[in-house]
């Protein structure tokens, strides 16, 4: 699952060796951080979960180069509030505000993904 949202971009799969925990990748470290931050916030505990800072890896030659291997349960908590944080009208201008570098980057992938509304 990829997630596209205002804290960042997240690649989302099951954990290879363990069906009770997925694998959170990302291009960027500080869109783990800003994820772990928000679980610090939900959770009662991050940490044990895998959903902190001190628990992303880094790995300079993978196409992901930030991952974090939290509990699926958890990770479903973090989901829902990253749901939560949707009380803006329009996504674009959402991620402007935030991070207006940022911005450009994903109206690219907007404008990619139109070609599947066109086709």
């Amino acid at each position: 699952m990829w997630l596209v949202t205002t804290r960042g971009f997240f690649s989302v799969v099951q954990h290879f060796d363990d069906a009770e925990k997925v694998l959170i990748r990302a291009r960027a470290l500080e869109d783990l951080e800003s994820l772990c931050e928000l679980a610090e916030e939900v959770l009662d505990d991050a940490s044990e979960s895998g959903l902190s800072a001190d628990a992303i890896i880094e790995m300079e030659e993978a196409d992901y180069r930030y991952r974090l291997i939290a509990d699926g349960v958890a990770w479903a908590e973090v989901v829902r509030a990253l749901t939560a944080e949707v009380t803006y009208p329009n996504f674009k201008n959402a991620v402007t505000e935030r991070d207006p570098d940022r911005a450009h980057i994903y109206t690219e992938v907007w404008a990619t993904l139109l070609q599947i509304q066109r086709d």
